[in-house]
């Protein structure tokens, strides 16, 4: 079955139209996306590997995806942790802390808190094919030596935010 997504104005404004993955956006249209973060008690980063068949292959990154149609933000990124690693949480484990507008997407970035075991993780295997902690200095590393999906260049800042908040 197609994924079909909602599309929203510039302004974020639900347009009543959707689109089918795959196909292009309309001039002017945006889709959302949701990337969901997880910091365990150690302050220590969830990232999972890319499959090698989808773009950036074997890159790591935060578990995300695109809300289907009728999704909210939340409802997306609840459903995308389940999906990818098998974890389920309640949005009052977390919080939205930013959307982020590019040139086709809105991106909502989440973060939860949660003490999650790697060898108890359930891996979607056609999206996942490893998972790690990893420190934020270690993520740093990584981005520099372009391990890391592109798009999570704002991870540093965001991981400020998180400490100072106390999330």
């Amino acid at each position: 079955m197609p994924e079909i997504w909602d599309l929203y104005d510039a302004r974020r404004n639900a347009t009543g139209e959707t689109i089918q993955r795959g196909q292009t956006l309309p001039e002017g249209r945006y889709h959302l996306v949701v990337h969901g973060w997880v910091i365990n008690s150690k302050n220590e980063v969830l990232m999972t590997q890319r499959h090698p068949e989808k773009p950036f292959p074997m890159l790591w990154e935060c578990t995300g995806g695109s809300a289907i149609a009728g999704e909210s933000s939340g409802v997306a990124v609840l459903r995308e942790l389940r999906e990818e690693i098998g974890v389920s949480f309640s949005l009052l484990d977390g919080r939205r802390l930013q959307s982020i507008r590019r040139e086709d997407a809105f991106v909502d970035v989440w973060v939860f808190r949660g003490d999650l075991e790697i060898n108890k993780l359930v891996l979607q295997q056609e999206e996942v094919v490893a998972a790690k902690w990893v420190t934020p200095e270690i993520f740093r590393d990584m981005f520099q030596q372009q391990r890391v999906v592109p798009s999570l260049y704002y991870f540093p800042s965001l991981y400020q935010r998180v400490m100072r908040g106390g999330i």
